[in-house]
């Protein structure tokens, strides 16, 4: 054991590595003459005010032929609808009187058809 201590303490006293003797001088020299020419830098593009509306002006522009096919395609349809709606029952007044034995018929009806609803599925789920 004693020799690994007598040989740690050699080395700890002494520096084991050396450099050329004026390397550091001229190191940033070297190294600089090593590296790549650097590329221009290119001024920045400028951008006109029509280039920033465009994106704007496209928009716009399709919501205006979106509302022209609409009101091409679908209002006629609608105004013809109301003409006519109007053409009919202009001077027209329809009333449909219904008598109380036609509502309770009406409605012992719709009970029986709901009762057979439930009870086709009470039994059959």
């Amino acid at each position: 054991m004693d020799k690994k201590v007598d040989k740690m303490d050699r080395i700890a006293q002494k520096n084991p590595f050396q450099v050329p003797e004026g390397y550091f001088e001229n190191l940033t020299n070297q190294i600089m003459e090593q590296l790549p020419e650097q590329p221009s830098i290119e001024e920045p593009k400028t951008i006109n005010l029509w280039e920033k509306a465009k994106p704007w002006v496209y928009m716009a522009a399709m919501f205006a032929g979106m509302a022209l096919i609409f009101k091409v395609f679908i209002s006629p349809v609608d105004q013809a609808s109301s003409k006519f709606a109007q053409n009919r029952g202009e001077n027209k007044t329809e009333r449909i009187i219904v008598s109380d034995e036609e509502i309770d018929a009406a409605y012992d009806y719709y009970e029986n058809q709901a009762a057979l609803i439930t009870y086709y599925e009470e039994s059959y789920y």
